[in-house]
C-alpha cells in the first residue's frame, strides 16, 4: 500500500459569493421550516436509540463472524442527518481477502438467518451491486461488501481518500464503496448544513408523494435527490432552504437531460485518473436519458435507470413544482397527492410467488429490482399508458404454505383518461417476455414460483397500499356513473367495461355512390387467407401480406397498429361482443371514409396477419368478408 497521495474524491468548483438573503427569504423560509418541521419531524430519541443499538449489534453479529479485522462504514441519508423512521439504513463492510463474497452469501447468510432478532433477510447476489436486505429491531439495512486484495486492510482515511486499492477489484466491490465516499463528499462540500438538509429532507417528502421516490422503478432516489440539491446550492452557498427549493423546481423544469449533456458537479475542474480505472469510467450509453454522474472515482451514473417513459414524468413533476412554488402556499401545493391515483379505479397487481427459502427470496429480490423493465413493456402494449405511479414499497400479502407472495400495483393514465384494455394477452405478452428477457439472467429460478399480473380495484387493494392511494369525495359518484354507462345485461349475468372514453362521433351513414361494396366475385375468386405472425431468430417463419393487428411487440419483434386494428370503443371482454361491434365500425366507416373502403377492397387476393388465437372471432373475418363482397 505505497503512493497513497492521489485523491480518489474530486474536488469541486470552488464557491462563490453569492448573494446574501434578504429579509423576504427569510421571512419565506420561516414559514418553510415550520412546514418541515411538521412535515418531516425529528426522530423520536426511543426511536433514535434503537437504530444506534441495530447497528450496534450488526456490528458485533459481522465481527463475530468475520474473526478478522474489517471496516464498517454508514451512507446514505442516516449519514447525512436526513434519515426518516421509514427509510432503511445503507451499510458497507469492507474486508481483507481473507473474506470472499461467497462467504458473505453463504455462511454469513446463514448467520442473520439463525440471529433471533433478524427477520425479512433477501440477498440479491446477481444485482449490478449484490446486496442482502434485512430487519434488525424493526430497522430495515442494506447490507453491502467490499473484499480488497490486500493482506492488510488500509486505514478508513487512505479509503475514502484513495483508489490505489481498488486495482484489480471487482465491479460490485469498486461500486460499492461509491456510498460512502460519495456521502463523505457531499458532507465536506455543503455551504450551510442546515439550510441544506431541510431542503434535502423536503425534497425526499415531496418525491414520495408525488410517488416518484423509487430508483428501482426509474425515478429518483435519495442519492440523486442529494447531488441534485448539491449542484444548487454550490451555485448558491448563501442561498436558505427555502430559496434552494425554488431553485432547484426552476432549475430541473428546464433542463434538458440527454446523455451529451450530463448533469457534473466538478465540471471545469482537472483531475487526473489512472490507467487502469478508465476502464471503469462513465461512457455515454445510447440506453441511457438521464445522466447524473458521481464527483468521485470512478464515476458512473447514478440515474441510469431512468428510461425515456419515467424522464417524462419527472420532466412534469420539475415543471409542475415550479409552478406550485410560485403559488401563496407552494411547498404544501407541490407535495399534494397524484391527481391520476385520485381518479384511478383499476390497478395493475404484479405478483411474485416463491418458497420462502434463500433461493426463492433472492430471486424474488431479483424480480423486484428489475420490475421498472415490466412497467416499461406495459406502456408500449395495448395499455397506451403516458402515465404511471409505482406504490412505493412492494407488500408481503401472505407466508402461508412456506411461500412468500409479494405484490406492486401500478396505475395507468391516458390524456387525463383511465383505460383498462380486457383484451386476453394484454398482460401475458409484456409479462412472458419479461420473464424470458429479464428474470430468468438472474439466480436460477425455483420451480414451484410464479409471477403474475392482472388488474384490481381501488377497494381491492391492501391496508398498507391504501395510504398511498388518496380518496376523494366524487370519487364514488364517479364509479357510479361510470359503472352505468359501461353495463350491459348477458342472461343474469352483469359485465362492466372501464374505459374511460367519450363516445366517438361517426359521419352518418349516407349512400355514396361506389361505397356500397356490392363487389361481385369473379368466376375463379382469390381468397383471402389468415396467418398469427411468428418471429422466430430475427426471421419471420410465417409470412403475410398485410398486418390488421394492434401495436405490439413479440420477442424483440416491434408490430405498428395497422389501420385495420380494433379501435378502443370496440374493445369486449367476450370474443363476440367484440366481433359484432367491429363488425359494425367497419360498415359504418366504409360508409363514410372513401379512403378506407378502398384500402379495405384492396385486401382481396393478400394474406393478413393477425394475433388473435380464435379465428373464429378474428377481426379479419370481416374484412375478408367485405373485400370479397360477401357483406354490403
Amino acid at each position: 500500500m505505497q503512493n497513497l497521495n492521489r485523491a480518489a474524491i474530486l474536488r469541486l468548483p470552488a464557491v462563490s459569493a453569492g448573494l446574501a438573503p434578504t429579509p423576504e427569504d427569510e421571512a419565506l423560509n420561516t414559514l418553510f421550516m415550520t412546514y418541515i418541521g411538521g412535515q418531516c419531524p425529528e426522530i423520536p430519541a426511543p426511536m433514535a436509540a434503537k437504530q444506534k443499538l441495530a447497528l450496534s449489534t450488526l456490528y458485533t453479529l459481522f465481527k463475530t463472524w468475520c474473526g478478522t479485522e474489517f471496516h464498517m462504514f454508514v451512507s446514505g441519508s442516516y449519514r447525512l442527518g436526513v434519515h426518516s423512521s421509514d427509510a432503511d439504513i445503507d451499510v458497507l463492510f469492507v474486508t481483507t481477502s481473507a473474506v470472499s463474497r461467497k462467504q458473505i452469501f453463504t455462511n454469513f447468510l446463514e448467520a442473520l438467518h439463525a440471529h433471533p432478532e433478524i427477520a425479512d433477510v433477501q440477498p440479491i447476489p446477481n444485482a449490478r451491486v449484490p446486496i442482502i436486505g434485512a430487519k434488525l429491531l424493526g430497522q430495515e439495512f442494506d447490507i453491502l461488501t467490499c473484499h480488497l486484495r490486500v493482506p492488510v486492510l488500509p486505514s478508513r482515511e487512505e479509503l475514502l481518500m484513495s483508489y490505489e486499492w481498488m486495482n484489480g477489484l471487482e465491479d460490485g466491490c469498486i461500486l460499492a464503496f461509491n456510498g460512502p465516499r460519495l456521502t463523505e463528499l457531499i458532507l465536506k462540500s455543503i455551504p450551510r448544513p442546515t439550510q441544506f438538509c431541510a431542503a434535502l429532507k423536503f425534497l425526499r417528502h415531496w418525491a414520495k408523494c408525488r410517488m416518484i421516490y423509487s430508483n428501482k422503478s426509474g425515478f429518483l432516489g435519495g442519492v440523486n435527490l442529494a447531488l441534485m440539491l448539491l449542484y444548487i446550492a454550490q451555485r448558491h452557498p448563501k442561498a436558505v432552504a427555502a430559496v434552494l427549493i425554488t431553485s432547484f423546481f426552476d432549475t430541473f423544469a428546464a433542463w434538458k437531460w440527454s446523455k451529451s449533456r450530463p448533469l457534473i458537479l466538478d465540471d471545469g475542474v482537472p483531475h487526473e485518473c489512472p490507467v487502469w480505472l478508465q476502464t471503469y469510467e462513465w461512457t455515454p450509453r445510447h440506453t441511457e436519458v438521464m445522466v447524473l454522474l458521481t464527483p468521485c472515482f470512478p464515476r458512473f451514473n447514478t440515474t441510469f435507470t431512468a428510461s425515456v417513459f419515467t424522464a417524462g414524468i419527472l420532466q412534469r413533476e420539475f415543471q409542475r413544482g415550479a409552478d406550485m412554488m410560485r403559488g401563496a402556499d407552494g411547498f404544501a401545493a407541490a407535495c399534494g397527492p397524484v391527481e391520476c391515483l385520485a381518479r384511478c379505479h383499476r390497478f395493475i397487481q404484479v405478483s411474485v410467488v416463491a418458497p420462502a427459502t434463500p433461493a426463492g427470496k433472492s430471486w424474488q429480490g431479483y424480480v423486484e429490482s428489475q420490475a421498472r423493465f415490466l412497467v416499461e413493456y406495459m406502456s408500449r402494449e395495448e395499455l397506451a399508458i403516458e402515465e404511471f405511479r409505482a406504490v412505493p414499497q412492494w407488500c408481503t400479502l401472505s407466508t402461508a404454505a412456506g411461500t412468500i407472495t409479494r405484490s406492486m400495483y401500478v396505475t395507468a393514465q391516458d390524456d387525463g383518461k383511465i383505460r383498462t384494455f380486457l383484451l386476453k394477452g394484454t398482460l401475458e405478452q409484456p409479462l412472458e417476455y419479461f420473464l424470458t428477457q429479464h428474470a430468468g439472467k438472474g439466480p436460477p429460478r425455483p420451480h414451484d414460483s410464479t409471477m403474475s399480473a392482472q388488474y384490481c380495484m381501488k377497494d381491492e387493494l391492501p391496508d398498507e397500499m391504501k395510504k398511498y392511494v388518496p380518496s376523494t369525495s366524487d370519487d364514488a359518484a364517479a364509479r357510479t356513473q361510470t359503472h352505468s354507462r359501461h353495463t350491459r345485461k348477458r342472461g343474469s349475468d352483469c359485465m362492466t367495461l372501464s374505459v374511460f372514453q367519450a363516445p366517438v362521433k361517426r359521419k352518418p351513414q349516407t349512400d355514396v355512390p361506389g361505397l356500397q361494396w356490392t363487389v361481385r366475385p369473379s368466376p375463379k375468386p382469390v381468397r383471402i387467407t389468415m396467418r398469427r405472425p411468428v418471429w422466430r431468430g430475427g426471421v419471420m417463419t410465417n409470412t403475410y401480406d398485410v398486418y390488421i393487428g394492434r401495436t405490439y411487440t413479440w420477442q424483440g419483434k416491434a408490430f405498428k397498429a395497422s389501420i385495420f386494428s380494433v379501435p378502443d370503443e370496440c374493445v369486449r371482454k367476450d370474443r363476440a361482443d367484440m366481433y359484432n361491434c367491429y363488425k359494425k365500425y367497419a360498415q359504418d366507416k366504409c360508409a363514410s371514409n372513401k379512403l378506407w373502403a378502398r384500402q379495405v377492397h384492396l385486401l382481396k387476393g393478400k394474406t393478413l396477419g393477425c394475433w388473435c388465437t380464435d379465428t373464429q372471432w378474428c377481426h379479419g373475418n370481416i374484412l375478408k368478408d367485405i373485400a370479397e363482397g360477401h357483406q354490403k
